[in-house]
């Protein structure tokens, strides 16, 4: 059975937890040696201001060498999520700082990500971003040596070796490095002599942003000249490469993304409407549709099959967090999700549901890439290091809000029964198995669609990874 945080059930029916430490001192003032025990209690105070795990524990060793083993525990159990907390931090800076430095993510440091309740789709995203950056960067690199002046990998041994050891260092394919070198080459066929332009580059070595005047010669090779050290914003000092030829390209793509998932929400729109004036009901409710098959309706067979594509990438996941209602919640999307490669096995009916569940989830995912570059622009970072999580939260949030509209009823009871939970940790979770037994004959009788308990507990995950990792990278943004 899941457990939840006490943090979370508290702050639905019961007093801040650090609130019953404190004011257990009052209680227990009258007792013999109070002046010992409030001294104790008052460090124990301050321990759990500053979130620090060894001065907790010293605090709960002392508590019960007194007699007072209740309290210790509280102390004892503070202490263990102090460092659960404080090793949670320590290693995702470790992570950010493998990504930004190109260093491997040694399976070492994958097992203590593991250990800190990082998922392995976490870890994965990790090394897709640090992948992602290296070959950008590599690309711009490469770029540079090509507008060389008589630089020719085809002609020249030398240029082919130094061409594929920088592509290698990249950890670019010599594939990709043709392909970049191919398209740089074409780039420069086409050019001619035309007006200069400014572009500002970050210097890691030197952690400043330099200015360049771009420019192409008569013969249409790109000519670079340095000009100086940039200016950085005297309100923000730090540098963090937003204006650099990288940081912008990566910025495009974000704005290009979000219009192509625009458009491809639009083309899936008429799909359904087809289909839905194939089957008689445009617009209308399901029940007496009409048969249509998948060949009778314009674009629909490769919809469907980028469609189940696209359901297996990260991207897609994180948009799914995004869906008002939630796949549970939502018949439409349920099908979609969990529908066959053959979209004729299903009746009219069950097709057009599918389909207004595809149309749903793009939706959801346009909206992800709109907000994701909103977000690049918010904090800055065209990287944007922390949207996953800022995504994860968001939608946790907004479904829980959704569930709590869409069936009240049921989740006051169930907030009624929370609102009884003890104190003790072991009585709480045998009074938990009973709000999931109600919550079960809830869901049996059809009166819930999916587990209350389940909602809340990944909206307690999902705002306190966000939390960590918003404080970790100090993003200044929260969410809305």
């Amino acid at each position: 059975m899941a457990t939840f945080s006490r943090e979370l059930l508290r702050s639905l029916a019961q007093p801040a937890f650090q609130e019953s430490l404190f004011t257990a001192a009052k209680s227990l003032g009258a007792l013999p040696a109070r002046r010992d025990l409030a001294n104790v209690m008052s460090r124990g105070q301050s321990a759990i201001a500053n979130d620090n795990a060894g001065e907790l524990s010293k605090v709960a060793g002392e508590l019960a060498s007194m007699g007072y083993s209740e309290e210790a525990q509280k102390f004892a159990l503070a202490s263990r999520k102090a460092q659960q907390r404080s090793s949670r931090s320590e290693v995702s800076k470790e992570l950010m700082q493998a990504i930004s430095g190109r260093q491997p993510i040694s399976a070492d440091l994958e097992s203590r990500l593991l250990d800190a309740d990082f998922t392995p789709q976490d870890i994965i995203s990790a090394k897709n971003q640090q992948r992602t950056g290296i070959k950008e960067e590599g690309k711009e690199a490469l770029t540079a040596m090509i507008s060389i002046k008589g630089f020719d990998i085809d002609k020249n041994p030398k240029d082919r070796k130094s061409f594929l050891q920088e592509a290698s260092f990249y950890k670019l394919t010599p594939k990709e490095a043709r392909e970049i070198y191919d398209g740089a080459k074409s780039d420069l066929k086409r050019g001619s002599s035309e007006a200069s332009k400014n572009i500002t580059i970050y210097n890691e070595k030197t952690n400043q942003n330099e200015e360049y005047i771009v420019y192409r010669d008569d013969q249409g090779v790109v000519q670079k000249d340095f000009i100086g050290i940039a200016e950085r914003d005297a309100e923000d000092p730090r540098d963090t490469g937003f204006s650099t030829a990288t940081g912008l390209k990566l910025i495009d793509r974000a704005l290009t993304d979000a219009q192509t998932g625009a458009q491809k929400t639009s083309g899936l729109r008429q799909i359904v409407q087809e289909a839905e004036d194939l089957a008689g009901l445009p617009g209308g409710a399901l029940g007496k549709a009409r048969d249509f098959l998948v060949k009778d309706v314009a674009g629909l067979g490769d919809a469907y099959s980028a469609f189940r594509t696209d359901l297996n990438k990260l991207q897609m996941q994180s948009a799914i967090a995004l869906l008002p209602r939630g796949p549970a919640s939502d018949r439409d999307v349920f099908l979609a999700l969990s529908a066959s490669r053959n979209l004729n096995d299903y009746s009219a009916d069950e097709r057009l549901s599918i389909l207004r569940g595809m149309l749903k989830i793009q939706e959801a995912e346009q909206r992800y890439l709109e907000e994701r570059r909103a977000y690049i622009s918010r904090t800055r970072d065209p990287v944007a290091i922390g949207y996953e999580e800022y995504t994860q939260a968001v939608g946790a949030e907004q479904q829980r809000v959704a569930f709590d509209q869409d069936y009240s009823a049921q989740v006051r009871k169930l907030k009624d029964l929370i609102a009884l939970i003890p104190e003790d940790e072991q009585q709480a979770q045998q009074y938990l198995q009973v709000i999931r037994k109600k919550e079960k004959e809830f869901i049996d009788n059809g009166l819930l669609p999916a587990s209350y308990m389940d909602l809340l507990e990944k909206e307690d995950q999902a705002m306190t990874t966000w939390n960590e990792v918003k404080t970790n990278n100090e993003i200044p943004i929260s969410l809305p």
